[in-house]
């Protein structure tokens, strides 16, 4: 490995010795030698006694030959040690290792942490360590939501910035946030396009010169190791790194927030509903499965932002409508039979940070399916909710005793008498209304509620909030055991056929 003069200077700092460097900056060295300058080597940088002459090329000037013997060990020691890193580093680059072990070991001569960062401001990996807090800093994002606040900069310095980066520049600048972090900003090309970069911030100690050109050559190798891994990420243009940190519940900056909902043309009054698509049985998606997928749908639903996450393709849909549109109702389901897949279609919600409670609803109405079609958590959520509990243990254990005894005792007359007190309870008491919701006389209604409270303790009249939720459940928790129990039977008959 060539050094440049500035890693010298900084390896030697605690050497007393002056140093000149009349050279272009850009020089690179091989090694070290005692000279007085009598005819320089630029492959070289020289340590001198004496004055330092007019026609020095590039030298560390000290006093004595003691001094310069001892200096002349400690640079050939410097030497020496970039060379076992850089080896270390690019060996393990070129076997193929994860670029995470190669950036591992590439932090071991910086004196700040390094994360890597794609161009959708998505952090990759990252490595080092903090001597102090990260709160407040670009690294409290990075670490804690999964990306980058550079989507927060203002939009002419960020395209300033992807400008140089895709001319393989490295840049170093002051952060227009208020805590001014200074930033070291390394690109990564794959066949001249950019795919990611290396970023640094001053949190541990101040950039010194040679950590700048060091985190240039530590991201040409990351480069080269994403390439040979075969790591090269791959990005949809639409971004959903930010979406991609809800749905696995980040916490959420305010500013980016805004700032994604502009870049996207959505806006903060907009309500979205999620679609949640998977194989029946759950296995992963291939990517030559899940691309094309996430293009069917976006041709489908337009205003959307597709995304993959858990063995589950999600869309977010901007506006729905409570039922998907007919038409796209109708083309959906078609594209899903044929693919053998199933959706989740969640309750709408008011906000895109909301998304998070949308997905766990898509999810939840497909528990159980196993046929083609769209599933809706509204037309299934209160057995969702039972699902639930039945995981917990016996759910009977969860019913009003009166209830479930009416039940036990007498299933074909009992199922009649919970739907008397579940019409009756969703009616508010009306004998009036619940009559004409069960389709029978007012009069029956009135004898079964009296019968109700004769035969089984079961009083339905002046209840408290508590006890009508208590009872309401109950019947929905019979009505879930019965729908199971007529179920299993129809199976069984099927198998002795």
């Amino acid at each position: 490995m060539l050094l440049s003069y500035d890693m010298i200077i900084d390896e030697t700092y605690s050497i007393s010795y002056t140093g000149i460097a009349p050279v272009d900056e850009d020089t690179r060295f091989s090694g070290v030698q005692i000279d007085r300058f009598r005819e320089p080597d630029s492959n070289l940088i020289y340590i001198t006694t004496g004055e330092p002459g007019p026609d020095a090329a590039c030298g560390l000037y000290v006093k004595d030959e003691t001094d310069a013997l001892y200096l002349l060990i400690e640079v050939q020691q410097v030497f020496i040690r970039y060379n076992n890193w850089y080896n270390e580093v690019l060996s393990t680059a070129l076997d193929g290792h994860h670029p995470q072990e190669v950036l591992n070991l590439a932090v071991k001569m910086l004196d700040n942490p390094v994360a890597i960062i794609d161009t959708s401001s998505r952090t990759l990996m990252y490595a080092g360590e903090f001597h102090g807090s990260i709160e407040g800093s670009i690294w409290q994002s990075v670490l804690e939501n999964g990306f980058s606040r550079y989507e927060a900069y203002p939009a002419k310095f960020r395209k300033e910035i992807r400008k140089k980066h895709e001319q393989g520049q490295l840049l170093t600048y002051q952060s227009p946030f208020p805590n001014n972090e200074n930033h070291i900003s390394a690109p990564l090309l794959y066949d001249g396009i950019l795919f990611a970069g290396l970023g640094m911030t001053d949190i541990n100690k101040p950039f010194t010169r040679s950590e700048v050109q060091l985190a240039k050559i530590i991201a040409d190798i990351l480069s080269m190791s994403f390439a040979v891994s075969g790591k090269i990420p791959h990005f949809s243009s639409e971004r959903t790194y930010y979406i991609d940190a809800i749905l696995q519940g980040k916490t959420v900056d305010p500013v980016l927030h805004d700032q994604y909902l502009r870049q996207l043309h959505w806006k903060q009054e907009d309500r979205y509903q999620l679609l949640c698509i998977r194989f029946p049985d759950e296995r992963e998606f291939n990517r030559d499965e899940r691309e094309p997928v996430l293009f069917r749908l976006g041709l489908l639903f337009p205003d959307s932002l597709g995304t993959y996450i858990n063995h589950t393709v999600v869309l977010v849909i901007r506006n729905p409508t409570r039922k998907l549109i007919p038409s796209y109702s109708t083309n959906l389901t078609s594209y899903l039979a044929g693919q053998g897949m199933i959706a989740g279609c969640s309750t709408i919600v008011n906000s895109l940070t909301d998304i998070r409670y949308a997905y766990t609803q898509g999810v939840l109405a497909l528990q159980g399916k196993d046929e083609s079609g769209i599933y809706y958590f509204l037309d299934d959520y209160k057995n969702v909710v039972i699902e639930s509990l039945y995981s917990l243990g016996d759910i009977r254990s969860f019913c009003h005793p009166g209830i479930l005894n009416l039940y036990t005792q007498d299933k074909a007359n009992g199922i009649r008498m919970i739907q008397t007190i579940y019409a009756f309870m969703n009616c508010g008491g009306s004998i009036a209304t619940a009559a004409k919701e069960l389709n029978i006389h007012r009069n029956t209604l009135i004898y079964r509620l009296e019968r109700l409270e004769a035969a089984y303790g079961i009083h339905l009249k002046n209840l408290d909030s508590e006890l009508r939720f208590y009872l309401i459940i109950t019947c929905q928790i019979i009505f879930y055991l019965d729908r199971k129990e007529h179920v299993a039977k129809k199976i069984k008959g099927a198998i002795g056929k």
